[in-house]
C-alpha cells in the first residue's frame, strides 16, 4: 500500500503547497462504511486548519487509503467547487461547457475542471474578496417513477421526488479529487481566482437549468370574474406575452436564449444571468437577491407584471390586462355585456372582447344612438335596471324640456308647447325603445317606479327653467298672428306681413293659427261680419265699434293691468227661459281661431282660489252659461290684478297680471255692477234674439261654422273674411289705447241686469209708482216702505225681500236710467204736517219705452 501512496503523492503535494486543506477519504467500503466518507471524526478540524504533509501522508498511510477530499471553504483560500452529476442528466455536461464556451469563454478558459469516474464533473475556483456559502443544489429535476421506485426497493418509505444534478461544495463541505479512484483532469489549469461577479455568474448559468422551481401562486380572478372567461386574462398573458419585452420594460437586459432557456440580466448590470424564462412552463425563475423580488422563486408572467406595474395589487393587474386585450371571454356573456354596455353609454366594450362582439357592438352602438340620440337615462347593473335622475333630466333637456311658471314646456325647434305631465312623462317614456320585450318591460317598470317617487318633484322643481323673454310677445302697441306661412305685425297704424326669417325669438306654438294667411288674391266674404251684424246688432249700417273694439280687446294678447275688463255677453230678451241660440256660444268660440281660450261650464268654477283651476295660460278665461248668481266682487281683482293658480296636487302660484287672462263670461241672466271699481271693469256685448228666430246660425247661413278645433263649413274666402275683419278689430283696439269705453245698454238688456239684481217684483214696483211719486213730488218715507211692502207681500217670502238699504239702491239706479232726481230720505216741512222724512223725486216719468234697436 506504501508503494501506491507513495505513486500518488507527487499528485497530492501540490495541493498542499496550493493551500487546499486535505483529508483522507475511503478509497473502499469498510464495513458499513462507505467509499468516499473520511476518516475519524477529527476531518472536521480540517475545515478550519490545514493537514501538514507529514500529518496527512501518516493518516493516509494509518488508513491505507490512496484517496484524498478537498475541503472546500475558507480554510482552503475561499474555494467553491460545482459538482456537475451527469447520471441524473445525461449529456448535460456538453450543455454546460457549450453554454460557458458560449456566453464566458473567457471564465471558462481559465476553469480548472476535474472528471468524475460516474462522467460528472466538478469545477474548481477561488472567490476573491469573499467566502463561499454553504453546500447548494443548484439544479434538479423530478425524479422518474423508476427511480422513485427503486429507491422504494431499498427500503426508502418516502423517496424525494426530486434529483440534484448541479449543487455546490462550499463552506464545510468536501468533495474527492484526482489522483483518488478514477478522478482526472479534465481541465488543467490553475485554480483561478474569481470576483464576486464572476463567481455569481457561473452559479446563476448552473440555476437556470433548474427543473424544480418554486413557482410563486399565479394571480386568479375573482370566482365571479373566471365564471365570464374560457381563459381568464392571467392565463392569457402567461401564455401570449412576450417574456423579453416584459423584462426589458423593467430594465433586464437580454443575456442569451437557447430552446429551453431565455436568461436576462438583472437592471444595473451589463452581464451575468440574474434570471431565466423557461420556454416549455413559461416560468421565470430569479437568482438575484439585488430585486424586490424573491430569490430563488418562480414567476409566471402574470405575477411579474402584477409586481412590476401594479406594486403586486392583483385586481389593478386584472383590470389592466383586460384594457390590454387579454383574456378570452365566453360569447354568452359578450353578447349581455355589449348589450348592458349599449344601455349604459359606454364608449366601448372591454378590449378582450372578440373581434365580432366589438363589431356587433359598434353596430348596435350605432343603432341605438340613432334611436336615442341624447343617451340613455336607465341604467343596468346585475340584470337589474334603475333610472338615473341626472341622465333622465340631461335627455329632458335635450329633448327640449323646460320648467315654466309651474308647468312644464318643451322647446322643438323655434316653438315652445306648453304640456301636462303626462305628457311630458309619456314622451320621456316614448323615448325608451328597446326590441326585446323582456328588457323593455324591466325598464319600464324601473320607469314607473321613478315617476312615482321623484317624477312630480323633477318636473316641477328640476328642469332648467325657460326664459319667456325669448319670445315674440305682444306689447301694448303692437300684436302678432301667426299663420302657418307668415307672421302677421299689427299696429295702430298698419297690418303688414312679416317673414319667419325676419323674425328672432320662440313662438308659443299655442299661438300658431291651423291655416295661412290669405293675400289679396282672395276675395273676402262677409260671413263673419253678417253673423256679427245680426248677433249683436248695427251702428250706421256697420258692425257696433263697441263690438269691434272688444273683439279686438279680447285677441290682442297682451293685458295690462290698467285695462282689464270682464266682458259679459247676454241677450236681449226679458225672460232668460226664452234666451239661448242667439249665437254667443260662437261668438265665444271663434275667438279661439286667433288668441287661445280656456271655455269652462259656469256653474262648474269656484269664485275662491281655485278660480283658476281649469285654466292653463289661455288668453282668453271663458265662463259659459253662469248661473244666475255668481261672487260678481271676486271678479274684480281677477280682471286688473294678480291671481292665484292651484291646481291639483300643485302648490298654490301667483299669476302676475299680465299673465292673467281676459274674462269673458256668457249668460242667460244678465250681471251686477253696484259696486263703482266692478262698474268700470265690466263691458257688455248685447246679443239680439235674431238666430233665436230665424233657425239659428247654421239655418240662416247654410254651413256650420267653425269652432277652434274644427274648420266646419267655411271656405277660404270665409277665412280671409274673418282674418281681416278681426286684423282691423286689433287695429281698432290699438288706436284707442287698448281701452274699452262704456256703452248703454238697450232698454231690454238694462231691465234684465235690474231684475237680475233686484228683482222682477222691485222692477214692477218702481214702474207702477214712480208717476206718482214724480207727480206728488215726495213720498214719505215710511209710506214708501209699507207700499214696497204691500206690493210684494203674498208673491215674495220674506227672506227674499230688499233690505231698505238695497232698495234705496234700486231706487237710485232706476232713476238714474230715467232721468230722474232722487233725494234719499230727507227732512221736509210740511204744511199743516211738520217736518217729515221723505224722499224727494223730481222729473217727470211716463214708462219705459221699448224700441226695436235692430231692425233686420
Amino acid at each position: 500500500m506504501a508503494i501506491e501512496l507513495a505513486r500518488v503523492w507527487a499528485e497530492i503535494t501540490p495541493l498542499l503547497k496550493d493551500g487546499i486543506s486535505l483529508i483522507p477519504v475511503r478509497d473502499k467500503p469498510e464495513g458499513e462504511k462507505k467509499e468516499k466518507t473520511p476518516y475519524g471524526a477529527s476531518w472536521k478540524q480540517f475545515q478550519s486548519r490545514v493537514a501538514t504533509e507529514g500529518e496527512l501522508y501518516s493518516s493516509m498511510e494509518y488508513y491505507d487509503t490512496t484517496a484524498v477530499a478537498i475541503v472546500a471553504g475558507a480554510v482552503s483560500g475561499n474555494l467553491e467547487c460545482i459538482d456537475v452529476d451527469t447520471k441524473y442528466f445525461p449529456g448535460f455536461d456538453a450543455i454546460l461547457f457549450f453554454d460557458l464556451a458560449k456566453f464566458y469563454p473567457q471564465l471558462y478558459a481559465r476553469l480548472r475542471i476535474h472528471k468524475t469516474p460516474s462522467g460528472g464533473y466538478h469545477i474548481l475556483y477561488r472567490i476573491a474578496g469573499g467566502a463561499p456559502d454553504g453546500n447548494k443544489h443548484l439544479a434538479k429535476r423530478y425524479a422518474t417513477e423508476q427511480e422513485i421506485h427503486e429507491q422504494q426497493q431499498r427500503g426508502i418509505a418516502k423517496p424525494p421526488k426530486t434529483v440534484c444534478f448541479v449543487e455546490t461544495r462550499g463552506e464545510g463541505g468536501f468533495f474527492l479529487c484526482p489522483p483518488s479512484m478514477g478522478y482526472s483532469i479534465h481541465q488543467n489549469m490553475p485554480i483561478p481566482i474569481l470576483t464576486w461577479e464572476e463567481r455569481c455568474s457561473l452559479i446563476n448559468l448552473c440555476k437556470s437549468y433548474d427543473e424544480v422551481v418554486r413557482v410563486a401562486l399565479s394571480p386568479k380572478p375573482t370566482q365571479a370574474q373566471e365564471s365570464i372567461y374560457t381563459t381568464n386574462p392571467f392565463e392569457d398573458y402567461n401564455h401570449k406575452c412576450d417574456p423579453t419585452e416584459l423584462m426589458e420594460a423593467q430594465g433586464w437586459k437580454f443575456f442569451n436564449e437557447n430552446s429551453t432557456y431565455i436568461r436576462y440580466t438583472r437592471p444595473g448590470k451589463d452581464s451575468g444571468v440574474s434570471a431565466t424564462f423557461h420556454r416549455e412552463s413559461r416560468v421565470f425563475y430569479l437568482f438575484t437577491t439585488s430585486t424586490d423580488l424573491e430569490e430563488k422563486r418562480g414567476y409566471n408572467p402574470a405575477t411579474l407584471y402584477a409586481e412590476f406595474y401594479h406594486g403586486g395589487d392583483k385586481s389593478k393587474a386584472f383590470r389592466a390586462l383586460v384594457q390590454l386585450g387579454y383574456g378570452q371571454v365566453k360569447k354568452q356573456f359578450e353578447q349581455s355585456h355589449i348589450k348592458k354596455a349599449v344601455i349604459n353609454g359606454n364608449a366601448d366594450v372591454p378590449n378582450n372582447f372578440s373581434a365580432e362582439a366589438k363589431q356587433q357592438f359598434r353596430e348596435l352602438q350605432e343603432q341605438f344612438k340613432q334611436a336615442h340620440p341624447y343617451g340613455t337615462f336607465w341604467i343596468i347593473e346585475d340584470d337589474k335596471y334603475t333610472i338615473s335622475r341626472q341622465d333622465f333630466l340631461t335627455v329632458a333637456r335635450n329633448i327640449g324640456f323646460r320648467h315654466y311658471n309651474g308647468s312644464v314646456v318643451q322647446i322643438n325647434q323655434r316653438f315652445i308647447e306648453r304640456v301636462t305631465l303626462i305628457e311630458f312623462f309619456d314622451t320621456m317614456k316614448a323615448y325608451i325603445q328597446e326590441e326585446e320585450a323582456e328588457a323593455y318591460t324591466k325598464i319600464c317598470n324601473a320607469y314607473e317606479k321613478f315617476v312615482q317617487a321623484s317624477g312630480k318633484f323633477i318636473a316641477e322643481s328640476r328642469l332648467d327653467k325657460f326664459d319667456d323673454t325669448e319670445c315674440i310677445a305682444d306689447s301694448a302697441d303692437v300684436c302678432y298672428k301667426f299663420y302657418n306661412n307668415t307672421a302677421v305685425r299689427v299696429t295702430a297704424d298698419a297690418i303688414a306681413p312679416v317673414a319667419y326669417d325676419d323674425i328672432e325669438g320662440y313662438i308659443w306654438s299655442d299661438k300658431m293659427l291651423s291655416r295661412d294667411f290669405l293675400g289679396p288674391e282672395v276675395v273676402a266674404s262677409s260671413l263673419y261680419e253678417s253673423f256679427l251684424k245680426n248677433a249683436t246688432g248695427v251702428e250706421n249700417g256697420n258692425v257696433k265699434d263697441s263690438v269691434r273694439n272688444i273683439i279686438g280687446y279680447l285677441t290682442h294678447d297682451f293685458k295690462s293691468e290698467s285695462a282689464g275688463y270682464v266682458v259679459v255677453m247676454q241677450e236681449m230678451v226679458s225672460d232668460p227661459k226664452l234666451g239661448g241660440g242667439s249665437g254667443k256660444n260662437i261668438f265665444g268660440n271663434l275667438l279661439r281661431n286667433m288668441t287661445t281660450v280656456c271655455t269652462v261650464p259656469g256653474s262648474s268654477v269656484q269664485f275662491n282660489e281655485k278660480f283658476l283651476q281649469a285654466w292653463n295660460y289661455q288668453r282668453i278665461y271663458f265662463l259659459a252659461d253662469i248661473p244666475k248668481r255668481i261672487d260678481w266682487m271676486f271678479l274684480k281683482e281677477q280682471a286688473t290684478g294678480f291671481g292665484l293658480l292651484k291646481k291639483l296636487y300643485r302648490n298654490e302660484e301667483e299669476i302676475a297680471p299680465e299673465l292673467m287672462p281676459k274674462i269673458l263670461i256668457n249668460t242667460n241672466y244678465s250681471f251686477e255692477d253696484s259696486d263703482g271699481g266692478l262698474k268700470r271693469r265690466i263691458r257688455v256685448v248685447e246679443f239680439t234674439d235674431y238666430y233665436t228666430k230665424h233657425g239659428g246660425v247654421d239655418g240662416v247661413h247654410g254651413k256650420l261654422f267653425p269652432t277652434g278645433s274644427t274648420k266646419g263649413d267655411w271656405t277660404d274666402q270665409d277665412w280671409k273674411g274673418f282674418d281681416d275683419f278681426v286684423l282691423n278689430c286689433i287695429q281698432y283696439n290699438l288706436a284707442q289705447g287698448g281701452k274699452l269705453q262704456q256703452t248703454d245698454l238697450s232698454q231690454i238688456g238694462w231691465e234684465k241686469k235690474f231684475t237680475n239684481q233686484f228683482g222682477e217684483k222691485t222692477l214692477e214696483f218702481l214702474m207702477d209708482n214712480m208717476s206718482s211719486w214724480t207727480l206728488a213730488d215726495y213720498v214719505e218715507v215710511k209710506n214708501f216702505q209699507r207700499a214696497y211692502d204691500d206690493y210684494v207681500a203674498g208673491d215674495l217670502k220674506e227672506k227674499y225681500k230688499l233690505t231698505q238699504q238695497s232698495l234705496n239702491k234700486a231706487v237710485r239706479e232706476f232713476c238714474e236710467r230715467y232721468g230722474i232726481n232722487f233725494e234719499q230720505s230727507q227732512v221736509k216741512s210740511i204744511p199743516n204736517q211738520g217736518s217729515k222724512r221723505v224722499h224727494i223725486f223730481t222729473g217727470s216719468f211716463e214708462g219705459a219705452v221699448r224700441e226695436e234697436e235692430f231692425p233686420f
